[in-house]
């Protein structure tokens, strides 16, 4: 006969260690997106208020703050 799993005594097997070489890749790649955000970021906001005007949006934007007062 067989008898029941005792699975509350079962350790986790352990996370991966991550090399030193992943965290400085890691990093890279993050001043690189960063970097890239920065740059495209008035073309983003000039094709933005485009669009806004397109759909006949005008003034200032509001934030969640004025909102909230109502």
């Amino acid at each position: 006969m067989v008898g029941r799993r005792n699975t509350g005594n079962q350790r986790r097997p352990k996370p991966a260690r991550r090399q030193r070489g992943h965290v400085d890749d890691d990093l890279a790649l993050g001043e690189e997106l960063i970097r890239q955000a920065r740059e495209g970021h008035a073309e983003f906001a000039a094709g933005f208020r485009k669009f806004l005007k397109q759909l006949g949006v005008r003034g200032k934007p509001i934030g969640a703050k004025s909102c909230a007062r109502g």
